[in-house]
């Protein structure tokens, strides 16, 4: 699990978008951190192992032109600055960010015949390592060496684009089709203009939008304070699409192993779990409140993650909410990486 945040609009996205991955990457992310900027037809790109302080010493970031945007900040799951998002086509105009992982949906994945469709294609992949434990599940190569899942959808979503001239959002549906995981990938391309395209199967993904702008992100608490926002809204899940500041487009698909709903009861017994998990355990980590509300869904795919940060929501809308924020180590000993964990008031 990472974190993303979004912003299409009339103001420069780059100090937008640092702000609100601030506020979130201590919960599941501040390993990895990348951006990705659109400004009169080209991708600005930059990233980092490290936290966003990271990306911003060692790079231009900050003053990235553009007011349409995405950052990410990636999980301690191995690699090199390669391993970080955002992941970018060969031809520099396809960059995208992705959140989550396989789970329960490694019996239908099939990663690794796709990477090695890719590389019979010619397709080279700057994340080829040698395969370790800490690349359990990337996807490997005729070689034996592994490649990244999220660079291997990247370049796929490429490939379809061009070679069945299809949409970004419909590309980007037909790789998750065929590499099902439990996540949601946001993407930009330099020929859209300023639109975020997205796919997601179970992953949160929040969207607000004043008159003049469009505000994505993980979780809903990151999003500006000062602005008087018309709607608010999730991509939801089995979905792709497309957001621009006019609109935003939704196509439902069929996923390979089906999805449970958060219906009322869930909702109603999530709210009472995390809630006695906050008052008994103090300070929790998303990973100890997603893990107590898991098994509300049987044998479906979960919805844990939407849940808990709904929850997180409605405790911040009552002023109950206070996020505890430490210090840990970072991919390596020199880097460190911000804990963040929820707490009652």
């Amino acid at each position: 699990m990472c974190n993303i945040a979004g912003y299409i609009g009339n103001k420069q996205a780059a100090p937008i978008l640092v702000e609100m991955i601030k506020k979130q990457e201590g919960f599941c992310g501040g390993y990895y951190t990348g951006i990705i900027t659109y400004h009169e037809g080209k991708l600005y790109t930059a990233k980092v192992v490290g936290d966003v302080d990271r990306l911003l010493a060692e790079t231009d970031a900050l003053n990235f032109p553009g007011t349409c945007g995405l950052i990410h900040s990636r999980s301690k799951s191995g690699g090199d600055v390669h391993h970080a998002h955002p992941f970018v086509s060969h031809d520099k105009k396809l960059a995208m960010v992705l959140n989550g992982g396989i789970v329960r949906y490694a019996p239908v994945y099939n990663g690794a015949d796709t990477a090695k469709e890719l590389d019979a294609l010619g397709v080279r992949f700057d994340t080829e390592t040698e395969y370790t434990d800490a690349m359990k599940g990337h996807c490997l190569l005729p070689n034996g060496h592994c490649v990244h899942n999220s660079q291997v959808v990247c370049h796929y979503t490429d490939h379809y684009k061009k070679a069945e001239g299809l949409s970004t959002s419909a590309a980007l549906e037909k790789i998750f089709l065929r590499m099902p995981q439990e996540t949601v990938a946001l993407a930009m391309h330099a020929e859209d203009g300023p639109t975020v395209s997205f796919a997601n199967y179970n992953m949160p993904m929040s969207v607000a939008r004043t008159e003049d702008e469009v505000f994505l992100s993980s979780m809903s608490i990151v999003f500006p304070e000062d602005r008087d926002y018309f709607v608010s809204g999730y991509i939801p899940p089995a979905s792709s699409g497309s957001i621009t500041l006019e609109e935003t487009k939704i196509h439902r698909f069929k996923p390979p192993l089906p999805i449970g709903n958060l219906t009322p009861e869930i909702v109603h017994d999530g709210y009472e779990i995390i809630m006695k998990l906050l008052k008994e355990e103090g300070p929790c980590t998303i990973g100890k409140l997603n893990n107590g509300v898991r098994g509300l869904w049987g044998e479906l795919i979960d919805q844990r993650y939407p849940l808990t940060y709904s929850v997180l929501q409605d405790l911040q809308n009552a002023g109950k909410l206070e996020i505890v924020k430490t210090q840990r180590e970072g991919v390596t000993p020199e880097y460190t990486a911000t804990l963040y964990q929820a707490a009652l008031k």
